[in-house]
């Protein structure tokens, strides 16, 4: 996250923010952010001496999970479940597509940090995959599939 109000050139400015949070900067980048909500102000004083202020406040909370599941080759459904017949290829990939890291577990000790998960193998029964995605404020949030395999 970067936050750079204007005005661009002259005077000076003062941030103060979250944890003792202080810059001199115009324009902060790579911000420490904390959960849940984070406040942080912009002190513009100008050539004469006028101050102005900005504040800026970011919610940092979990990115939603949208399951997609991919069965036998045919289309993406946004489904978190399937029912599946014995040996039919199943592929797993849910969004958002790009940011943040993604974690993996399943049954028989399955695990990945791959988004999209291709080909699992499955047993007879019931299938569960929990996915864990951090997004860049390293909150995460999980979203499970469940497969049944006939």
């Amino acid at each position: 996250m970067n936050l750079g109000p204007q005005p661009l050139t002259g005077g000076s400015w003062s941030w103060t923010g979250p944890g003792g949070y202080t810059s001199k900067a115009r324009e902060i980048d790579s911000i420490p952010l904390t959960l849940p909500v984070n406040v942080f102000v912009a002190t513009y004083t100008n050539p004469a001496g006028v101050k102005s202020t900005q504040t800026f406040t970011i919610n940092v909370g979990p990115t939603p999970i949208t399951p997609y599941l991919q069965v036998g080759g045919g289309a993406w459904q946004a489904t978190p479940s399937a029912l599946v017949f014995q040996g039919t290829p199943v592929n797993l990939g849910p969004q958002p597509l790009t940011g943040g890291s993604w974690s993996w577990a399943g049954p028989n000790g399955f695990t990945s940090t791959s988004r999209e998960v291709d080909n699992i193998r499955l047993s007879i029964g019931f299938d569960t995959f929990v996915v864990t995605y951090t997004n860049p404020a390293g909150v995460k949030s999980t979203a499970t599939f469940t497969i049944i395999d006939l």
